[in-house]
């Protein structure tokens, strides 16, 4: 699947007809976990890390959904004017005259696409010392590493003290580290526009859940 290009126009996704049996598609990803996911015991790890991919998917889609409703709601424009600076129908900076709602939900959605069907690896790691080779662009959090180059995200061990929601919000914030390279890092160019951290904050926000303090603050100082 080609990375989205933030120069080029969305596209809307394609209605897809539910499964016969009403189940939904099954997830595609790889988990690693022979080191263990400190402070909990092994048998809990795999089960947590599917219960937060379900729930990110489910997080994006409804914030997809909250930005293309019609009319959109006052709430959810304020939310989106306070994280990102500017009006849902304004421009986005730095591509042709698309409105910057539609953009963001194209992006939220690629993003699910990613957490579902990515075959992302999902790695426990201690998170300690020198990481992989530095020509990998490692792409460093408080509560994980997303390693785009290997479509792998390794997961601290401060990931598993998190509350699950806030897990959830974790793994959106790698996922678009992962979905759009090298649009997302956390280098000079970040801007709030292409800041993982503004986009997990308004995913958790406009869902209902208080984000980590941490994620508010780092968006909002990003210029």
């Amino acid at each position: 699947m080609p990375p989205v290009r933030f120069g080029e126009p969305p596209t809307k996704p394609a209605r897809r007809s539910p499964l016969a049996n009403g189940t939904a598609p099954p997830l595609v990803y790889r988990f690693d976990c022979t080191s263990g996911c400190l402070p909990l015991p092994p048998f809990l790890c795999a089960a947590l890390l599917r219960d937060a991919i379900v729930s990110a998917c489910g997080m994006v889609l409804a914030a997809a959904k909250r930005l293309e409703a019609l009319p959109m709601s006052a709430t959810t424009a304020q939310l989106f004017r306070s994280i990102f600076g500017h009006e849902p129908a304004d421009p986005f900076p730095g591509t042709w005259n698309f409105a910057s709602g539609d953009l963001v939900s194209c992006a939220l959605r690629r993003v699910a696409r990613t957490l579902r069907a990515g075959n992302v690896l999902y790695r426990c790691d201690p998170c300690l010392g020198a990481r992989e080779d530095p020509a990998e662009s490692s792409i460093l959090d408080t509560h994980a590493i997303a390693i785009p180059a290997r479509n792998v995200v390794l997961l601290c061990p401060s990931f598993w003290r998190l509350a699950a929601p806030l897990r959830a919000g974790v793994l959106v914030h790698e996922a678009f580290h992962l979905r759009f390279v090298p649009f997302f890092k956390h280098d000079a160019k970040e801007r709030r526009q292409n800041s993982a951290y503004c986009y997990e904050v308004f995913t958790l926000t406009v869902t209902g859940v208080a984000p980590e303090p941490l994620a508010v603050t780092k968006c909002r100082n990003t210029p």
